[in-house]
């Protein structure tokens, strides 16, 4: 965008004054998240590698504990996104 913004807000809802519409649910520990043993790097690779397979019925009916479906790293990967993105504000707003 040649004559867009300079710079995108991390939550329209936050610029607009309006309440967070997750009401809470990113406020706690990163360990709370889903994957959330996996630290940023392991998530974002996970995601680029598994994000976009197709479901292994036989590893989910075998209970495989190392198999996540794509939905579950995408997941993942929003819980991340917004959690970091509360926690930057936090920090910005302190500083």
């Amino acid at each position: 965008m040649k004559n867009g913004p300079k710079s995108t807000p991390s939550a329209r809802w936050r610029t607009e004054g309006q309440p967070d519409p997750h009401a809470g649910r990113y406020d706690g520990e990163r360990s709370e998240l889903a994957m959330g043993h996996l630290t940023d790097d392991e998530l974002a690779n996970g995601v680029f590698m598994h994000g976009n397979e197709p479901l292994n019925i036989e590893k989910i009916l075998s209970k495989d504990p190392d198999y996540h479906p794509s939905i579950a790293w995408l997941t993942a990967a929003k819980d991340r996104i917004r959690w970091l993105s509360r926690k930057l504000e936090e920090a910005t707003a302190t500083a």
